[in-house]
């Protein structure tokens, strides 16, 4: 079982605001019909529609412990759709609290912000929400209390599982194994399609300053290494059968 050990929270810590930057929508298009991806749906639906602008009218009661999945606007997003095949790039784990629904995501740190706000950080405001039914009240309560004490852990651009740093799906599929639940399936990188430009400039510049390369010269040694690592993606969590969804907009 991958871990990442858990730190205490810190009080009113709020991270450093994200300074990723966000690709033009004109080009966000390109991207996604260059890479064929413009009609791929999620389990046969439709691919991201423009969502409603005012609100997220309709939306049923949600719970801890729900995922919720979009295509985000980080650097690495169009890399990896590309790579994944999904235009769903991101998730996160919602948070039931008096203030209404909150998402708690790994991005540039551990952080949890307001649904509302979480949703229109994505393409078109649009995502999904799914549910694991066999996730209790009580583990539902833990996995949340446990993901709230990783507050501020940075991201990990290395998709790494073996280090502390989580990254999205990772952050979500650990604190799912805690609860006894397994979410998505486990893939190499290798699996994965890397023909792309864009995605072999990607791992590239993550090879050169990886963990697991360093005191390796050899570039071609280096990658063997990278590929043979397991990793867990959002399509991987966002397309596990034992999931129900529970809300959709734009998708």
């Amino acid at each position: 079982m991958y871990r990442i050990p858990l730190a205490s929270a810190q009080p009113g810590s709020r991270g450093p605001r994200s300074a990723t930057p966000c690709l033009p929508r004109r080009r966000f298009a390109k991207l996604l019909a260059g890479a064929g991806l413009a009609g791929i749906g999620i389990a046969g639906s439709p691919a991201l529609q423009p969502a409603r602008a005012q609100g997220l009218p309709g939306l049923p009661p949600l719970q801890d412990g729900d995922l919720i999945f979009h295509s985000s606007r980080s650097f690495q997003s169009a890399a990896i759709m590309r790579a994944t095949g999904s235009p769903i790039t991101h998730m996160g784990i919602i948070h039931q609290t008096h203030l209404g629904p909150r998402v708690i995501e790994a991005h540039v740190v551990v952080r949890e912000l307001a649904l509302l706000h979480w949703v229109y950080h994505g393409r078109k405001a649009a995502f999904i929400i799914r549910r694991h039914p066999d996730l209790g009240p009580s583990q539902a309560q833990r996995l949340v209390h446990e993901a709230l004490q990783l507050r501020g852990r940075p991201y990990d651009l290395m998709f790494d599982m073996d280090n502390q740093r989580p990254y999205c799906s990772e952050f979500a599929y650990v604190l799912f194994q805690r609860q006894g639940l397994d979410i998505g399936r486990l893939q190499k990188l290798a699996d994965l399609d890397l023909s792309h430009p864009e995605v072999q400039s990607l791992l590239a510049r993550r090879a050169r300053r990886h963990p697991k390369c360093r005191g390796i010269s050899d570039a071609a040694q280096c990658q063997r290494i990278l590929l043979d690592q397991p990793l867990i993606t959002p399509r991987a969590i966002l397309e596990d059968p034992r999931l129900v969804t529970v809300a959709r907009q734009g998708i």
